[in-house]
């Protein structure tokens, strides 16, 4: 038996309708709602760290300048005491001891020169006391009514050099009353 071939067609029939590319409209609606809604937490969030960091450096330099005004406030009465009464009885007791140690040091450059030191009458006393240690001769003590008890003048080898103990003690007084200066952090950040 034979049978009939069936012949197809190969003419271009009709195109159905193309399909749309991509995502459909109301995906791309959601998208993007989601989108707008995740980026807005995400500068929320950014603001927020930004904020908290201001804040701690802000707090950190406050807690500096309140824990270094607290350990001053504690050593203020230490530092009082010691501008008040420790450095005013040091000067006073401490001046012989400290005009033999100077002596000393100016007699040793210059050997063979007699060094003669002027000083209020008050103070003959205790400096020649002090001064028995060094060789005699070597040192010549004048008084002098017009210098201050704490104030000696040197002179030898063509050199003069004053030891001013109220100067030394003021100039003390001044660099530790500078603590106590009470200065206002800057506020630069607003």
């Amino acid at each position: 038996m034979s049978r009939i071939p069936l012949l197809e067609s190969f003419d271009l029939a009709e195109a159905a309708p193309a399909a749309a590319a991509g995502p459909s409209g109301e995906w791309l609606l959601g998208q993007a709602a989601g989108r707008a809604e995740a980026e807005a937490a995400m500068l929320d969030r950014q603001d927020l760290l930004s904020g908290q960091i201001a804040q701690n450096l802000a707090d950190l330099i406050f807690t500096h300048a309140q824990a270094r005004r607290h350990v001053l406030d504690g050593l203020g009465p230490l530092f009082r005491t010691l501008i008040a009464k420790v450095l005013p009885a040091l000067a006073q007791t401490d001046f012989a001891p400290h005009l033999v140690q100077v002596l000393s040091a100016a007699a040793t450059a210059d050997t063979g020169v007699s060094l003669q030191v002027h000083l209020h009458p008050a103070q003959l006393a205790p400096v020649a006391a002090t001064l028995a240690i060094l060789p005699p001769g070597q040192i010549q003590l004048h008084p002098d009514s017009t210098l201050a008890p704490d104030t000696a003048r040197i002179a030898g080898a063509g050199r003069e050099t004053v030891l001013d103990m109220g100067q030394v003690l003021a100039d003390a007084t001044t660099v530790l009353s500078a603590l106590f200066d009470h200065t206002e952090p800057r506020r630069d950040h607003g």
